[in-house]
C-alpha cells in the first residue's frame, strides 16, 4: 500500500515542479516594478533652458513685432510717443530699438531743448531692463534700470542699484506689488524705493503692450509730489 501511496507523490511533485519552471523563467526575465520611489529624481533645468524659459515669459510682456507705437500722456500736459524699430534675438537675449520724441509743450520756441528720445528693452537672465537716452522725458531719474524680473508673480522682490545723472549711486528695492487680470491679460504692478531717501517709482507693465502707467516722486527745488504718465490707448498700437 506504501509504494503506490509514494509513487503517487513522486509523480505530482515532478508534475508540480515541469508546470512551476516557466513561471519561474519567466520570473526571472520581468523586469523590477518601477515606482515613484525607484525612479530617479529629475536633475535641475539646464542653465540655458532656464534663462530661455524666464526671457520667453519677460518677451510676453512687450509687443511681439516691430512698429508698435506707444503714445503717452500725463502731467501738465506732458506726452511721448516712441516706435519699436527693431526686434533683435540673439540665443537667448531679446534687444528691442525704440526711437521717439517727447512733445514739445513750447510750440518749437524751446529750441535749445532735444526733444528726441532713444530707448533700448533688453531681455536677459530673466530680467527686462531699460536703458535710456534723452533729455526731456518724465521719466525714470536712471538711464539704466531693471523693469521687472522672473518669477512674473505677486512677492517677487530684489535690490539694484542704480546710479543718477549727477553720478549719485543708490539701491532701489524692488517689488511686484500686485498682479491682476483683465480680460485675460496680467498687469503687473511694480513699486522701487530708494533706500536713502523718499524717492520712489511705480511703473504698471502690461502683458502684450508693455508699460501702461508710470508714476514717481517728483522733486523741483522745495516741493514734491507724485508725477507722471498713462497710455492712450486709442493712439497706441500698429
Amino acid at each position: 500500500m506504501l509504494y503506490p501511496i509514494r509513487k503517487m507523490i513522486i509523480i505530482s511533485f515532478l508534475v508540480l515542479l515541469a508546470l512551476g519552471t516557466p513561471l519561474v523563467g519567466c520570473n526571472l526575465q520581468r523586469p523590477p516594478a518601477q515606482n515613484d520611489q525607484n525612479q530617479q529624481p529629475r536633475g535641475p533645468m539646464p542653465a540655458e533652458n532656464r534663462d530661455n524659459e524666464q526671457n520667453r515669459q519677460l518677451a510676453t510682456l512687450l509687443p511681439s513685432r516691430e512698429g508698435y507705437t506707444w503714445y503717452y500722456n500725463g502731467f501738465a500736459e506732458y506726452g511721448h510717443r516712441m516706435t519699436i524699430k527693431t526686434i533683435d534675438k540673439k540665443n537667448t537675449v531679446f534687444v528691442y530699438d525704440i526711437e521717439g520724441e517727447v512733445d514739445d509743450p513750447s510750440g518749437g520756441e524751446a529750441k535749445d531743448r532735444d526733444f528726441h528720445l532713444q530707448i533700448v528693452y533688453t531681455i536677459a537672465n530673466g530680467v527686462l531692463t531699460q536703458t535710456k537716452q534723452e533729455d526731456a522725458m518724465l521719466d525714470s531719474n536712471y538711464d539704466r534700470l531693471d523693469l521687472i524680473k522672473t518669477p512674473l508673480e505677486k512677492g517677487t522682490r530684489w535690490t539694484q542699484k542704480v546710479i543718477s545723472r549727477d553720478n549719485l549711486e543708490t539701491d532701489l528695492e524692488c517689488t511686484i506689488e500686485d498682479v491682476k487680470n483683465v480680460d485675460r491679460v496680467d498687469i503687473y504692478t511694480v513699486v522701487y524705493k530708494d533706500k536713502n531717501s523718499d524717492y520712489f517709482e511705480k511703473r504698471e507693465i502690461k502683458e502684450g503692450v508693455g508699460v501702461v502707467l508710470f508714476e514717481k516722486l517728483l522733486i523741483l527745488q522745495d516741493q514734491s509730489f507724485p508725477a507722471g504718465y498713462y497710455l492712450n490707448d486709442e493712439a497706441s498700437g500698429y
